[in-house]
């Protein structure tokens, strides 16, 4: 969230600065282009907000030519907060961004933005109001015009859900099918490599719980994070999670979100929250990858957490 952007070339052994002299330290997301890898983005601004307080804001996207030696601004100053940049594998010229938009204030430079010419100019692809922006992005990876967009309002108000074009951005639908119909918090989305038509959603389901029942104790229903399944790339869903989720991020589901596949195996998942947890069966029971926390400094309290983000 400020630490800036680091590079290394012998494979993580030591590490340099290469963002330093640039107008903003907070880094939402770096995409390297998959047919030039001197081509380098990175979208600023902080991706995790704070219901206490404010996250840092970036200053829009950024472009280096030469493997992040330098660095050329390339708009989006109002955007804040950026998600995700998606770069065509075999075009560099075409690139999506993902913009979350002002926290907490309304503005219109959110949603999904894609250029075909570099980043010399814009096109607002996926709109929805000026309080709703998109979180997140993933193409298809055997159809560069087919993506799927996350959009969020912070709020968990009616503006979140999920989108996909099949024409490059073009034009946009609402997903449905047996997804949840809101309010829903922040989501996180992937396509199966090995499988295109399998796609992932993992979601802060924000819609009230069932009451609880009238005797004996609090039997904690299944609402809050939840995994949902496609098949038919989007078209329906269903929920996978047969065990309780709300315990992967608990109350932060605003903040984490995060589900990956693995890239030969349809079936095998990774979810990231407070833990992180692994599945092997399409996300219907999860294993959580195990962690010892010890503590360096003594402090107070009785529980500490991990947080994994990415």
């Amino acid at each position: 969230g400020a630490g800036n952007l680091w590079k290394t070339t012998n494979n993580g052994m030591t590490w340099a600065p290469v963002f330093e002299h640039e107008s903003a330290f907070a880094i939402g997301d770096i995409a390297v282009a998959p047919s030039n890898p001197d081509i380098v983005w990175v979208g600023t601004g902080e991706v995790q907000p704070r219901h206490s307080g404010p996250a840092y804001a970036g200053t829009g996207v950024f472009k280096s030519a030469d493997a992040g030696r330098t660095w050329r601004h390339m708009g989006l100053a109002d955007t804040h907060h950026i998600g995700k940049i998606v770069v065509d594998p075999k075009n560099p010229e075409v690139v999506f961004v993902a913009a979350m938009g002002h926290s907490w204030s309304p503005n219109t430079e959110r949603g999904v933005f894609r250029t075909t010419d570099g980043g010399a100019t814009w096109t607002r692809s996926l709109y929805v109001d000026d309080r709703t922006g998109a979180i997140d992005l993933v193409m298809d990876p055997s159809d560069s015009k087919t993506l799927y967009a996350s959009l969020w309002q912070i709020v968990s108000g009616p503006g979140s859900g999920i989108y996909k074009t099949i024409d490059a951005g073009r034009t946009w639908t609402k997903l449905g099918g047996g997804l949840p119909t809101g309010p829903l918090g922040r989501s996180n989305l992937d396509v199966s490599r090995s499988n295109p038509r399998v796609v992932y959603v993992f979601l802060d389901n924000a819609a009230p719980p069932p009451a609880a029942p009238a005797a004996g104790g609090r039997a904690r229903p299944i609402i809050g994070g939840e995994v949902y399944r496609s098949e038919d790339r989007g078209a329906t869903w269903r929920r996978a999670n047969t065990d309780d989720l709300y315990g992967v991020f608990g109350i932060y589901g605003w903040k984490f979100c995060d589900i990956r596949v693995a890239p030969d195996n349809e079936n095998e998942i990774y979810i990231l929250g407070n833990r992180m947890y692994h599945s092997t069966d399409g996300g219907r029971t999860y294993t959580r990858i195990g962690e010892t926390i010890r503590r360096v400094n003594p402090i107070p309290g009785t529980a500490m957490h991990l947080d994994h983000h990415e």
